[in-house]
């Protein structure tokens, strides 16, 4: 049973350093392309309109709050006993 919860964590922080490791890939990609689609002459007066306080809030979401929510939901989840079905 003991082996069994810590291989449960094990896997458990496993997939969450490979979401680490895709979502600060894919954050920074996602910031060019929207930085990018912003340049756009039609587009560019939209994006320039967007306050910055907004853009520092999204960022403070994005770098810190989904990263340390992905770790406690990880700890929670671990935490838990793991049922399996009968059969």
């Amino acid at each position: 049973m003991k082996a069994k919860l810590k291989g449960n964590i094990v896997a458990n922080f496993i997939y969450l350093i490979l979401f680490y490791i895709l979502y600060f890939i894919a954050v920074p990609v996602a910031k060019y392309a929207v930085a990018t689609i912003g340049a756009v002459d039609i587009l560019n007066p939209y994006y320039l309109a967007i306050p910055s306080s907004t853009t520092t809030f999204m960022d403070f979401l994005l770098y810190v709050v989904i990263p340390l929510t992905a770790l406690i939901w990880t700890i929670f989840a671990s935490t838990q006993p793991q049922y399996q079905q009968a059969g």
